[in-house]
């Protein structure tokens, strides 16, 4: 400043495109301080590169006793005028009317933000030009005067016509409601409102001829795109020509009143009301509009159709509701009445054809009309947790497997296949087709068999030497071709492994400046550790969450700080002991982030340069100290006080008092800004954080308690750091209030959320879940459980934002059902925007019956070139079949023994589809006057050297079909090969709708084991150095003379 170097203390803690500094104790004996700012090269920007250029900017820093203007904006939405009157620095609001003249005089607003007066008021003129005085005297906070009258004239300038209807969701009117909708109009002085009915039996062909939305934007340019005309589909019922002005003034435009006389009232149907210029008939907007009391949920399942009626005014449930359901193809498929809960169910079963499922229901009650149309209300649920098995047309499953999933070229393959239908009973000897498809895609091999008295079948097929490797796929179907399931196996010219690794570390959790040690245990399969071998570690860091179970309702989530931390690389080799140590200690600098996870992916090389990879991870805490919001409104009211519980945890989640914590609460602000376009302006948004609160507080158990009032309408963001951290927990928050919105506020979800709780993961037959649901409002809450139909429904009252209530669980639940919940309340004027919210949660249940015992005999070690009797012990008369394959095997594809359990028993998908009304209502708006939404772990895929399959012999036994005899006995003995290794003995079991499976290793070695390391290929006069490794397996010392033996055009230099 002025020629010299200053120290400067950083203000901003958020990542924003504004970073403020202060420089304390500097005397200006000038009347400015001509100031250098320079940034270094290096800085990160997010999203972006790191800069490669420093940065210079030059800047003047004004006596504060230099108070001045720099500058008047104005800008119009239409309805409400703002006049921007910037200072060089903050402005004392204290009797700033004083201040200020505007002619010609209007009633206006006026409110300070730092540098910035805002003057509005619904009075200024787009038109007119207005002159601006601010008087001498005025006040800036450094202490300075405006020692001069500033005067500036502003004007708006020509606006665009425009109309628009302002909620482009909503299309139902409540029918005892007042029966306003907000609109907004610029620049049109005379609107023509037309209303149009579309007859009840037009509905569907109206509906499917186009999206009819309202409006849409492209590139800041407002279009129209309503519905098509009515045409022939309907009548005119309505027409009234309207002065603009005449229209009552809203929040964000003006207000139309639909209560109109339907001359035609006797014909049910649905309005398209438009709303066009009386001048240029171009202008228009229009939109569909059902006028009723009558709120409709829906669900469909596979066999039923549920209905639910309620008053939307009231939510009382509506008896006597006449329904008609309308199919796909326009044809009215039936007729139910609701009884006296509001309550009828429609049976879908034998549709004759698929344009029968339904699309529509519409519902009369005396002379109140209204309709559900499902391709324009079906629930969202992609944020819920309802993924899982979905059925299949034939009503069958299929559970495909084998020995394993990988084979050479000249092996057979041997494949089993289990089916069921949706219950799980056997369907009976029936005739299956199954097909193998080579890595071109074209058919290797059908087959068709007939399904034994256990509902399963099993064949081989040997794979020719010459056939081509890659990924194969086995496909079940039915005998009418409709398809069941599939499974990939892999032909490759692979060799098993050798080797296996077990990684961990000596701590899980650590802090900064702490040693962590990584741990890697190599050895051969066949026992002894596995030494001299090459390893490579990788190790990434990323950023996790921290979660305190005793506080699970608070955040602790972090933003800010680095999001990507350098990949670490280090190699060795395994002592002695096949043993290896690695130790990390992670720098302060990675202090204020949370939580940390080091991922360690492991890769040791068996003595030929194969791979074996292995992952485990850490927690590294980067402070003591976590921030958690407790924030429970979502939606809150404006000019009403918050309490939003703060709280201080240690690693453990253990409460801390004295704790020094940073809040902030910021407002997003969208700033309208006029842009010339040729004779006329239009607007763009500029996105502004204002900052509401910023106080160092103390944190002390959990008593902690911020309050806040907020004033205004729009989105905030409430921030807990340390002090001086760049680094913080973010919860955000809208206020919601009548007269509150501004032009810098928010588009509103009308739709939340439903937390459910359970109080167990899993289920047994018989038990009770204890179900509590946590609300954003009070209402009334539709609680359904479901599945493939609706199996129960209930309605439960919430006041106080939390019900609870207990569900027995059946054996028809098995394997899981959902609990649905639509919570409704009366519509009204309202403090918040929500008018539905929604919740669904997976009950997983289980029956043990259904669960077979396996239990494995074997001998833990053998030698090899000798037979082995297995043993398997289950339910009598029970299907089995048993798997001896080496583990260096299965290794290679991570492969798991077959569990038709896990199977079958799988989670379901949700099947049953909710349609309802209530996230498409009009608000309630009252006319009033005054002012105013992998990984890293495929990235060390194996490297595997592709070898002839004459040169290593695999090991690997399949028993086949078997039963076990009357006391669940069957034995199946093996004749163990020339090998060493571990071999891992799986059997799977089924019988009925029960399945089990097991598994058990068995070691193979000889006393001494020698294995070699050669390369495939070699040239002539080519000298290579063979290593041979031989292994002890005994418990005692041998000496051993080795001879090596050289056939074909070698010579021997031993």
């Amino acid at each position: 400043m002025n020629g010299k170097k200053v120290d400067y203390e950083l203000l901003s803690q958020e990542v924003s495109d504004k970073v403020s500094v202060i420089v304390e104790n500097y005397e200006i004996d000038t009347e400015t301080a001509e100031t250098t700012i320079k940034i270094s090269k290096g800085l990160k920007i997010l999203n972006l590169a790191l800069s490669n250029a420093d940065l210079t900017e030059k800047a003047e820093i004004i006596d504060p006793e230099d108070f001045q203007i720099s500058n008047v904006e104005a800008d119009h939405d239409g309805f409400n005028g703002t006049i921007t009157i910037t200072a060089n620095q903050d402005v004392v609001e204290t009797n700033i009317r004083n201040y200020l003249e505007i002619s010609p005089v209007v009633n206006y607003t006026v409110n300070v933000e730092g540098r910035k007066i805002y003057i509005k008021s619904e009075k200024f003129d787009i038109e007119k030009t207005y002159t601006i005085n601010v008087k001498e005297g005025l006040i800036g906070t450094l202490g300075g005067k405006l020692k001069y009258e500033y005067t500036e004239e502003v004007s708006f300038g020509k606006l665009d016509p425009e109309i628009k209807i302002l909620n482009r969701k909503a299309e139902y009117l409540s029918g005892k409601g007042l029966k306003n909708i907000e609109v907004r109009i610029v620049s049109v002085p005379k609107v023509k409102v037309v209303i149009q009915k579309v007859y009840k039996n037009n509905l569907l062909s109206y509906l499917s001829s186009r999206s009819y939305y309202d409006d849409y934007y492209y590139d800041d340019y407002y279009y129209y795109d309503g519905p098509r005309d009515v045409g022939d589909l309907g009548d005119l019922v309505y027409e009234k020509e309207v002065v603009t002005t005449s229209l009552a003034v809203s929040n964000g435009g003006r207000v139309l009143n639909l209560d109109f006389e339907d001359k035609i009232g006797n014909h049910d149907g649905v309005y398209v009301v438009e709303i066009r210029s009386s001048d240029d008939y171009w202008l228009k907007a229009r939109k569909i509009v059902s006028v009723s009391d009558i709120g409709l949920i829906a669900k469909k399942g596979r066999d039923n159709l549920y209905v639910f009626a309620n008053s939307i005014e009231s939510a009382k449930p509506l008896s006597g509701v006449k329904l008609e359901i309308t199919g796909k193809n326009n044809q009215v498929l039936g007729n139910i009445e609701t009884n006296k809960d509001g309550f009828a169910v429609y049976s879908l079963k034998n549709m004759p054809a698929d344009g029968f499922s339904p699309s529509l229901i519409t519902a009369k009650m005396g002379s109140d009309f209204n309709f559900l149309p499902f391709n324009r209300t079906q629930i969202g649920t992609s944020r819920f947790d309802i993924s899982g098995k979905t059925e299949n047309l034939s009503g069958y499953d299929a559970f495909i497997y084998g020995d394993r999933d990988i084979y050479r070229p000249g092996e057979t393959m041997h494949i089993s296949v289990i089916l069921r239908d949706e219950e799980w009973n056997v369907p009976g000897e029936i005739p299956v087709k199954m097909k193998l498809f080579a890595p071109n895609g074209k058919v290797f091999k059908t087959v068709k068999k007939t399904l034994n008295q256990y509902g399963s079948f099993e064949t081989d097929v040997a794979i020719p030497n010459t056939a081509p490797t890659g990924s194969y796929s086995v496909e079940v179907y039915t005998s009418t071709d409709i398809y069941l399931s599939s499974k990939a196996l892999k032909v490759e010219e692979f060799v098993p492994d050798r080797i296996k690794v077990d990684v961990k570390v000596d701590q899980n959790e650590l802090f900064l400046g702490q040693t962590m040690n990584l741990l890697v245990q190599a050895n051969n399969l066949f026992g002894p550790p596995a030494t001299n071998r090459n390893y490579e570690i990788q190790e990434n860091v990323k950023r996790s969450y921290f979660y305190a179970k005793k506080y699970g309702s608070y955040y602790f989530g972090l933003t800010g700080g680095m999001t990507y931390f350098d990949s670490n690389v280090r190699s060795g080799k395994t002592d002695g002991n096949g043993l290896v140590k690695e130790s990390y200690i992670y720098p302060m600098s990675y202090s204020d982030m949370g939580v940390l996870r080091a991922d360690y992916f492991v890769t040791v090389f068996d003595e030929t340069g194969r791979p074996v990879n292995r992952r485990t991870s850490a927690t590294i805490y980067t402070q003591d100290k976590f921030y958690g919001i407790d924030l429970e409104d979502y939606y809150n009211k404006t000019d009403k006080l918050m309490r939003i519980p703060l709280i201080a945890v240690d690693k453990d989640g253990n409460v801390q008092s004295g704790v020094k914590a940073s809040v902030k609460i910021i407002k997003h602000e969208y700033r309208t800004v006029l842009a010339k376009s040729g004779s006329y302006y239009r607007y763009k948004s500029e996105h502004e954080e204002v900052v509401q609160y910023d106080k160092t507080i103390d944190l002390n158990g959990e008593n902690t308690v911020l309050s806040f009032t907020p004033k205004t309408s729009g989105r905030y963001d409430i921030r807990v750091s340390k002090p001086g951290s760049k680094t913080y927990v973010e919860q955000s928050f809208y206020s919601y209030g009548w007269g509150s919105t501004t032009n810098s506020s928010f588009q509103v979800n009308n739709e939340g959320n439903i937390d459910i709780e359970l109080d167990k993961d899993k289920y047994q037959v018989g038990d009770k879940a204890k179900v509590i649901l946590n609300t954003p409002f009070s209402g009334k809450v539709l609680v359904t459980v479901e599945r493939k139909n609706v199996t129960d429904h209930f309605y439960l009252k919430t006041d106080k934002r939390t019900v609870s209530f207990d569900l027995d669980i059946k054996d028809d639940f098995v394997p899981n059902v959902y609990i649905s919940a639509t919570l409704i309340k009366p519509h009204g004027e309202s403090d918040i925007p929500l008018t539905v919210a929604h919740g669904y949660m997976p009950v997983m249940v289980e029956n043990s019956a259904n669960r077979i015992p396996v239990t494995i005999v074997a001998v833990e070690k053998s030698q090899s070139k000798i037979k082995q009797k297995i043993s398997v012990k289950s339910t009598p008369n029970t299907a089995m079949t048993i798997a001896v394959v080496d583990e260096g095997i299965l290794q290679v594809t991570g492969f798991q023994t077959p569990d038709p359990y896990a199977y079958f028993y799988r989670k379901c998908a949700l099947a049953v589809n909710s349609y309802n009304i209530y996230p498409y209502l009009f608000p309630e708006i009252a006319i009033k006057t005054g002012k105013e939404g992998g990984g890293a772990g495929e990235e060390l895929a194996k490297r595997i050297n592709p070898m002839t399959n004459k040169r290593f012999k695999l090991v690997s036994f399949w028993s086949g079909i078997k039963t076990t005899d009357k006391n669940g006995n069957l034995e199946y003995e093996i004749d163990i090969p020339q090998f060493s290794g571990d071999l891992r003995i799986m059997a799977v079991a089924y019988n009925g709708k029960a399945f089990g499976a097991s598994k058990a290793n068995m070691k193979v070695a000889d006393p001494v084991v020698i294995s070699t390391a050669l390369p495939r290929f070699l040239s002539p006069k080519d000298t290579i150095e063979m290593s041979v490794n031989l292994s002890n397996t005994t418990s005692s010392a041998m000496n051993c003379d080795l001879s090596v033996a050289i056939k074909r055009a070698c010579e021997d230099d031993w």
